[in-house]
């Protein structure tokens, strides 16, 4: 206890500015000025890093365009609108997805067209003219009537 007293006095007297109670003050005052030097520095990489960040990020959108682009290209029979994603895994899904979906549909319009009931799709076959049974006048009489309606 009695050194608690000697400790006091002596930071009692150190108003003078020496002393064990300004090397102290001294000492915050320079740690206080090298965590603001640090804190700075931090904050100067933090924003570089920032940077960075959204220049890769702006890479990373350009080459999925270009990736989705190309898959599109290779894959003429899929509609564009069905292919998206922000990522390249997200863009294969969507094109796996597209691709069953285009298979559905042909699919179903193949078995509705193998249901196809009523008359034939185009023109009815024309008459030959099987002209092997005919006599000389029989085929005089067809070419006329030929003519006629021609």
């Amino acid at each position: 206890m009695a050194d608690d007293f000697e400790l006091d006095e002596t930071m009692d007297g150190a108003d003078d500015g020496e002393g064990p109670a300004a090397d102290a003050l001294a000492e915050l005052a320079a740690v206080e000025e090298a965590e603001a030097a640090d804190l700075d520095r931090l904050e100067a990489e933090l924003s570089e890093a920032r940077v960075a960040l959204e220049t890769e990020r702006a890479a990373m959108v350009e080459a999925v365009s270009r990736y989705r682009a190309a898959v599109l290209a290779s894959a003429p029979g899929v509609p564009a609108d069905l292919v998206q994603g922000a990522t390249l895994d997200e863009v294969d899904a969507s094109l796996e997805a597209a691709k069953r979906t285009v298979a559905a549909i042909r699919s179903q319009v193949a078995s509705e067209l193998g249901k196809a009931e009523g008359f034939p799709v185009g023109s009815p076959a024309r008459d030959d003219g099987d002209l092997d049974g005919l006599s000389a006048s029989e085929k005089i009489a067809y070419g006329l009537q030929l003519h006629v309606r021609g």
